[in-house]
This record gives C-alpha cells, sequence and structure tokens, in this order.
C-alpha cells in the first residue's frame, strides 16, 4: 500500500509495484491533444474569418443591389421623361404644320385680295375716266 501511495504521490511514472504506462503513449496522447488544440483553433477561426468574409460580402452585394435598382428606378424615370419629352415634340411639330399650311393659306387669300383690289382699282380707273368724259361732254 505504501508503495501504492508514493507511485501516485511523488512520481507516477516510475515502474514500482503498480505498472506504469508506457511513455510513448503519454507523449502520442500530449501530441494529438496538442494538434488537435491546434486543429480546433484554426478551424474556429477559419470559421470566424468566414462568417466575416460571408457578412462582409452579403453587406456589399446589398449595397451593390440598392445601388442597382436606383439606378434604374432613374433610368425608367428618364426613359419616361425623354418618351413623355418626345410626344410633345411630336404635337408641337403637327401644330407648326398646321400653323405653316393656315399661314401658306393666309398668303393665298393675300394674294387673291391684292389681285381682286388691283382689278378693282383698274376697273375704277376705268369708271372714273369715263365718268369724267361724260361730264366733259355734259358741261
Amino acid at each position: 500500500l505504501a508503495q501504492s501511495v508514493e507511485q501516485l504521490t511523488f512520481n507516477q511514472l516510475v515502474a514500482g509495484s503498480n505498472p506504469a504506462q508506457p511513455t510513448i503513449f503519454l507523449e502520442i496522447k500530449n501530441k494529438m491533444k496538442k494538434y488537435l488544440f491546434y486543429l480546433i483553433f484554426l478551424t474556429t477561426t477559419s470559421y470566424a474569418f468566414s462568417q466575416s468574409d460571408l457578412l462582409s460580402a452579403q453587406n456589399s452585394y446589398q449595397s451593390h443591389l440598392t445601388s442597382f435598382n436606383n439606378t434604374q428606378d432613374e433610368l425608367d424615370s428618364a426613359t419616361k421623361k425623354l418618351n413623355d419629352a418626345t410626344d410633345n415634340l411630336k404635337q408641337a411639330q403637327k401644330s407648326l404644320k398646321e400653323a405653316e399650311n393656315k399661314q401658306k393659306q393666309s398668303q393665298v387669300t393675300k394674294q387673291n385680295a391684292v389681285n381682286k383690289l388691283t382689278q378693282s382699282k383698274l376697273e375704277l380707273e376705268s369708271s372714273k375716266s369715263t365718268l369724267n368724259n361724260v361730264w366733259s361732254h355734259i358741261n
């Protein structure tokens, strides 16, 4: 019993009446614990970096998606304004053509009136001449 207590208390690796574990297994066990610790540490760290990278990528994607949607809205708005302006231009061109046609009709009407006035003036002068001739014969 004394040897058993001494073995446990002072030097557990020294062989005595209780056989000690082979030291090679202890070395392997300690190395495995060490490597297992590093493996868990690296996996956790890698996972943390992966989570961080994933969150960063998701935030970046959301930001770019928002920017894309805003730009799409701006494009839609600009397209609508362009279509409205094009419609207004077509209406203005139609109105211009109508006004040009009215102007041409007015010019024709004016020219006809000028021609008629000229003819009337000639007829008036002829009548005046005739009247003067009659007055001269009467006096």
